[in-house]
């Protein structure tokens, strides 16, 4: 299969087109889980460590939460802007676009930071005190945000150098640097909130302090990998041409984004707000909730994360089928999670908020949220995963109309109502039903996209009995996006071959037949249809095949197929089948590099004792188990084919209804090394003739 070239470092990622797709989701979401709590952890520690000068602060960085993740959700508008692009392009194998909206989007961030920070300073006491903060929390709500704005930078641009190594498929990585900044967090926090050693007490500035010295080394090591070990990072004057083109692509998908993602925020301010009503004491267990909400959903936000990329890659290469598999395992995947988290929480959230403050009122306020709003945690997972898949698939504003359906829809209006009903208690359970109907409606909208996405259709790529399956590497980037080709090595070539226990093929026809039949069951499915491509004896494998299994091909391309023979040909044969020391030079290294280093003369040796199959043997024919096979087949044969001629090939067909046949004129044996890019683009054709007739 083509594979996305960025980099040379990036040749050595996992590939995203290839593998079990709830494997693959599952080898990048582990590692991811590390930066989503790293991300959480930063938050509890800082929680638990105010917590512990009382409900005031407490309550102080509680209002904080929502200005931060306003903040977030500008920086991950970019982030996931540049991640959905690049991903894109990374599947489509466009390096040189790869880098340069790396480096674009970089050079974006750091004009969000000046931005950010530079209003963010003068309106701190406005701001809050729109949200309700009273005369007594905002010196400390002061104290935090002075030092957490200018700080801003090791935030942003950390998430967005995250986000590009993520669209590569590296996830291992940024997931430890943020688990070890986490610790370097905890490890400071209490040094500078309570003065410990020769550090100052400082309260909740100390906090924030810990805080902006462990973004600081986050960001350090992104930019060090982005620069020096991918390489995505580099200035030229050709691509500064481009800067406004790159931001008007990111900005295109990231600003719905960022909508979407600001809608949680202006909804958590709002619904703070109401809570707000209830007391200090309220707003600081709600702030508490909070946290171990974003806790519990823990894995599913590492699930989302992940997902943008695995979309993006297999989306960009028209792996819609792997696109369709990623949502339905996901969504499996959260009502587990869901289903846990909501037993969990049912049963000991007092036990949990307790651990960060003991105070009556946050106690009861902070259980109160756990255990009505986590019995929809599910659907809010299922919410997550496909806003996030559809931001990637370039439906950013309905995406953007999810997240307004869900909190100015559901949340805030059904808020206000059961707040003033049924006091803290509606107002928590209007929360769980605007989860539960969002959830149920972004599947329904999910359903329809997914309708609409272009089908791709398995092409099986049969090499003849001298090539591996490399022979077909000049034909994938010929070869359009609904086509998902699949290229593998038969029994003794290229990867397969193994001279330990090594044996020659009592009948290479026969044997090639139950080895395909084991290939498409495992890797395309007992009742999926697909095409099929054969080279040679590729070709024979792939008619008796069809033959017995009707049905199961939509469509079959033959290139100088060996129907039968007779002792000429056998005679031809063997006579061609010289020392492989005595074959032009050229041809030489090309069939070594077929197959491996060191294992040419092996496995020529193995090709000439083919005595007894296929056309070295005189009796060899398919042509009566084939007759009136019904498959619409589509035969090539060059007029300068050593085994075969125009003449064998049309007497070949004669019993099939549906075939036809086109004679290239000077053409090889290996047309499809001969010329790629025409005879992919005959074939090609031929295929999509019989995709629109089988759709009809």
């Amino acid at each position: 299969m083509k594979k996305a070239k960025t980099s040379r470092r990036l040749s050595d990622r996992p590939v995203l087109l290839e593998g079990g797709v709830s494997k693959v989701l599952g080898s990048m979401a582990i590692p991811q889980m590390g930066g989503v709590l790293g991300l959480i952890l930063y938050n509890l520690v800082d929680t638990f460590y105010v917590g512990m000068l009382g409900a005031v602060p407490l309550a102080a960085i509680s209002f904080t939460f929502p200005v931060v993740m306003v903040v977030g959700a500008l920086a991950q508008g970019v982030a996931q802007g540049a991640s959905a692009l690049i991903s894109r392009t990374i599947g489509e194998g466009d390096s040189t676009a790869t880098r340069r909206l790396a480096t674009h989007s970089m050079v974006l961030a750091l004009g969000l930071v000046f931005f950010v920070a530079g209003i963010g300073i003068d309106t701190i006491d406005p701001l809050f005190q729109l949200l309700g903060a009273g005369d007594d929390v905002l010196p400390s709500i002061r104290d935090y945000m002075e030092i957490w704005y200018p700080a801003v930078m090791f935030i942003i641009m950390t998430m967005v150098g995250n986000n590009i190594l993520r669209s590569t498929g590296e996830v291992k990585l940024p997931g430890i640097i943020m688990l070890v900044a986490a610790g370097l967090n905890a490890l400071l926090d209490p040094f500078f909130i309570f003065g410990l050693g020769p550090f100052p007490e400082m309260g909740v500035r100390g906090a924030a302090l810990a805080t902006a010295l462990a973004r600081s080394l986050t960001l350090g090591v992104s930019l060090y990998l982005l620069i020096f070990r991918e390489r995505l990072l580099k200035v030229d004057r050709g691509s500064l041409g481009r800067l406004f083109e790159s931001w008007r692509g990111i900005l295109h998908l990231g600003i719905p984004i960022t909508a979407t993602r600001l809608i949680v925020p202006l909804g958590a301010g709002l619904v703070t707000r109401i809570v707000a009503q209830y007391g200090t004491g309220a707003v600081a267990g709600y702030g508490v909730a909070h946290r171990i909400e974003s806790f519990a959903l823990a894995f599913v936000n590492s699930l989302s994360v992940v997902l943008g990329p695995f979309i993006g890659q297999n989306n960009g290469a028209g792996r819609n089928d792997r696109v369709r598999e990623a949502f339905s395992a996901s969504a499996k995947f959260c009502f587990w999670v869901g289903g846990i988290s909501f037993g969990v929480l049912l049963l000991v959230p007092e036990l949990l908020v307790r651990i960060f403050n003991s105070d009556p009122q946050v106690v009861y306020t902070g259980a109160l949220y756990l255990r009505i709003v986590s019995a929809a945690y599910a659907f809010q997972g299922l919410y997550m995963v496909i806003v996030a898949g559809l931001n990637v698939l370039r439906r950013p504003f309905t995406a953007a109309g999810l997240g307004i359906f869900q909190m100015f829809g559901l949340t805030v209006p059904l808020g206000l109502v059961f707040s003033y009903y049924f006091g803290l208690p509606g107002l928590f359970a209007a929360v769980a039903i605007s989860y539960l109907l969002s959830g149920l409606a972004s599947h329904w909208v999910l359903s329809l996209v997914l309708r609409d996405l272009p089908p791709s259709v398995p092409l099986v790529l049969l090499h003849n009995g001298f090539d591996s399956a490399k022979t077909w590497d000049p034909v994938f980037p010929h070869l359009p996006k609904w086509v998902q080709p699949m290229a593998f090595d038969r029994e003794g070539y290229g990867t397969r071959f193994d001279p330990e226990h090594h044996r020659d093929p009592v009948d290479i026809v026969e044997e090639g037949v139950q080895e395909l039949d084991t290939f498409v069951n495992e890797h395309i499915g007992p009742d999926k249809t697909f095409f099929l491509w054969g080279h040679c004896v590729g070709g024979a494998i792939g008619l008796v095949w069809a033959q017995r299994n009707p049905g199961r091909l939509l469509g079959f391309v033959g290139e100088a197929v060996g129907f039968d023979s007779d002792e000429k040909l056998a005679a031809k044969s063997a006579w061609l089948l010289s020392d492989l020391r005595d074959l032009p030079e050229t041809y030489r290294r090309q069939f070594e590099a077929m197959h491996g280093e060191g294992q040419g003369d092996i496995i020529w040796s193995r090709i000439c004792n083919h005595q007894g199959s296929y056309i070295m043997n005189p009796e060899y024919s398919i042509i009566p188990e084939i007759a009136g096979l019904s498959v619409p087949s589509f035969f090539l044969q060059g007029t300068k084919d050593v085994y075969f001629t125009p003449e064998y090939c049309r007497r070949g067909v004669q019993g099939l209804p549906n075939a036809r046949v086109e004679i290239i004129e000077k053409g090889s044996h290996d047309l499809h090394l001969q010329d790629p890019e025409a005879i992919s683009r005959r074939a090609i054709s031929f295929l999509e003739e019989v995709l629109k007739e089988d759709k009809r």
